[in-house]
């Protein structure tokens, strides 16, 4: 079983989160596992222009950095750990610049079956964008853009 662990601690190998991976880790390869510890901190992960260009045709990022490698690296593990302290009620920075760069990774189940499809996300925010069009003072379009919200979140998941 091939484990790649995230760790998205800015401290790195100083960090306590670094600690934990390690104890996670040694469990892990005593039971056979191979373990691969990726420091995000020490990679090149720029953060993401929101342009969907890797929701087109080509699923590619136009950003040139260490993420080609890191997806390769997401998509060849059994299991995959993301390991960050907690900073403000989230993820660290550096976690979180990873995880926006992940749009395609999130949409799929690793087996090949789709939790949420590009073109679900797509209706979805056609759907939304069409509600803030809608009347919003009145009670009737409150009601009607709850409503049809939680439609597409049910539709979706």
């Amino acid at each position: 079983m091939n484990i790649t662990v995230f760790n998205g601690s800015p401290r790195v190998e100083q960090g306590n989160t670094h600690i934990m991976v390690e104890a996670f880790s040694e469990g892990a390869q005593k039971a056979g596992a191979h373990i691969e510890p990726i420091f995000l901190q020490k990679k090149e992960i720029n953060h993401c222009r929101g342009c969907f260009a890797c929701w087109g045709e080509s699923n590619v990022c136009v950003l040139d950095d260490d993420m080609t490698d890191l997806i390769g690296k997401y998509m060849g593990s059994d299991v995959v750990i993301f390991a960050t302290p907690v900073y403000v009620d989230n993820v660290t920075g550096i976690m979180k610049q990873f995880m926006d760069r992940l749009p395609l990774i999130w949409t799929q189940k690793k087996a090949g079956e789709m939790l949420i499809t590009k073109q679900n996300i797509i209706k979805l925010e056609r759907n939304l964008e069409n509600l803030r069009r809608e009347d919003r003072n009145t009670e009737h379009g409150k009601r009607k853009k709850i409503e049809k919200f939680e439609i597409d979140i049910g539709w979706i998941l």
